[in-house]
């Protein structure tokens, strides 16, 4: 009666996040691989727990049939594969317009070289880490394209305006959502970087024994979220507005500025939430590329130009983070006949 009254009083939230994991659970038992050699005793042992797992999942799934009738809603997605269909048929979020780099970008470029330079993350000490990084970390894994991302966000560490800081949070988790209160489609997944620019009084308070809230973003000048999930595939900018989707709910802006990468490559989002909070659109620009160059097995050199300009950007998108396209972005409205 015990474990009967536990579930019975789980909420739909808790329910749908439970079932999800035990579905994942139970479909690891297809892809693994027999050892002739097991005992028999291990085979049963294996058999009696998948026939409860059998039993746990059947008793939960009329609950969620009768208060999620259509079955096809019992989903979980995860940031990594969200699709441009998913965010508009389960999150409501459509792409409305494409960005491209304005004419005069080179010239802004050159502007922000002297940002920090007196610092150690200057311009010129960002090319030759990034080089030193061509010959050192394969490009491989994701973890490898962290070694890309960190320098580029420590470099916009050092271009924040006077009297302001930014504070780098890395890894932070968003538990399984209910999407919609009349579906019981969950979303949950990773945001891998979120960077903070507040005063240096304020900033400073997030190193005192506590971590940052981000469903409290009111204390912080400027937010801004990064997934690293490779921006080499389709449905990795959905990846970025999801996860801002997740995360707007709670606030009280409008806007907020995203991106995709894989350390090389980045795509750059603008997604606004419907003031009703029921879905929202988003802005994606085109993929700005890190350009290297040499010879394969050689020295590579990265072409210094292209990692100022994506530093300048993503410095841009921190100090603007809650805001929507403007006059002085990077970026402008790809037209309709372009």
């Amino acid at each position: 009666m015990g474990k009967k009254h536990k579930l019975s009083g789980l909420s739909d939230a808790k329910l749908i996040s439970a079932y999800s994991s035990l579905i994942k659970l139970r479909k690891t038992f297809q892809y693994e691989v027999v050892d002739e050699q097991a005992e028999d005793v291990e085979s049963a042992k294996t058999d009696r727990f998948e026939e409860q797992l059998d039993k746990l999942l059947s008793s939960m799934e009329p609950r969620l049939e009768t208060e999620f009738p259509h079955s096809h809603l019992l989903q979980s997605f995860s940031f990594s594969n969200v699709t441009l269909e998913n965010l508009e048929d389960h999150l409501r979020i459509k792409q409305t317009a494409n960005l491209q780099l304005k004419s005069d970008h080179p010239a802004r470029v050159e502007k922000t070289i002297d940002l920090g330079q007196d610092q150690f993350w200057s311009s010129n000490n960002l090319h030759r880490h990034l080089n030193g990084l061509e010959m050192l970390v394969p490009q491989t894994s994701e973890a490898n394209a962290r070694s890309w991302i960190d320098a580029f966000f420590f470099r916009a560490s050092a271009m924040v305006p006077t009297g302001m800081r930014m504070v780098l949070n890395m890894e932070h988790t968003i538990p399984a959502t209910v999407l919609h209160p009349t579906t019981s489609t969950t979303l949950a997944g990773q945001i891998d970087y979120s960077a903070i620019v507040a005063e240096e009084g304020v900033a400073g308070k997030c190193y005192i024994g506590r971590s940052v809230d981000i469903d409290d973003p009111s204390s912080f000048a400027n937010w801004v979220l990064c997934d690293c999930s490779g921006a080499r595939y389709p449905q990795g900018p959905c990846s970025a507005s999801s996860g801002g989707d997740v995360w707007t709910r709670k606030a009280v802006e409008k806007f907020l500025r995203g991106a995709l990468t894989d350390g090389h490559q980045w795509i750059f989002l603008i997604l606004h939430l419907n003031s009703d909070g029921n879905g929202g659109t988003f802005k994606r620009s085109v993929t700005v590329h890190l350009s290297v160059s040499g010879l394969p097995g050689g020295p590579q050199e990265v072409a210094k130009p292209t990692a100022d300009l994506i530093a300048g950007i993503l410095s841009f998108w921190i100090e603007h983070s809650f805001d929507d396209l403007g006059q002085d972005d990077w970026f402008e409205l790809v037209q309709p006949n372009q």
